[in-house]
């Protein structure tokens, strides 16, 4: 995980196996999770850039 230079995006970078899909789901109080990205790898890693809204942002990923 890293943060755009002015703090408004952050970029995750997934790694699995190729054809596996995974839910980057985002959260500001670690107990409501919102799906914000689905995708399949069509390698060993995947970089997925997400927006940055308000004072504190968490972020999980899983598989599907």
């Amino acid at each position: 995980l890293s943060t755009s230079p002015g703090g408004t995006s952050a970029t995750l970078v997934v790694e699995g196996k190729p054809g596996e899909r995974y839910v980057i789901e985002t959260s500001t109080t670690l107990e409501g999770w919102t799906p914000a990205l689905t995708n399949t790898l069509s390698g060993t890693a995947a970089t997925n850039s997400l927006p940055l809204q308000g004072e504190r942002r968490f972020f999980r990923c899983r598989a599907r």
